[in-house]
């Protein structure tokens, strides 16, 4: 199971938690946005860690 929880959400994309254990918890997002016939997909780095205000700020961004 990738994500372990959704933070938040809205109609355009998710703020979710991973966590491998209880010592490594980390933060995601995924944000959507259709421009003509394409689809854009904004994410964090599948690599990164993240805590969840830095996440909230990069998806405030995004929007």
């Amino acid at each position: 199971k990738y994500y372990q929880k959704i933070m938040s959400d809205d109609d355009q994309g998710f703020i979710y938690q991973t966590a491998i254990d209880s010592t490594y918890i980390n933060y995601g997002f995924r944000y959507f946005r259709l421009q003509g016939d394409k689809e854009y997909v904004f994410q964090t780095s599948l690599g990164g860690k993240y805590t969840l205000e830095a996440v909230q700020q990069m998806y405030k961004a995004v929007q």
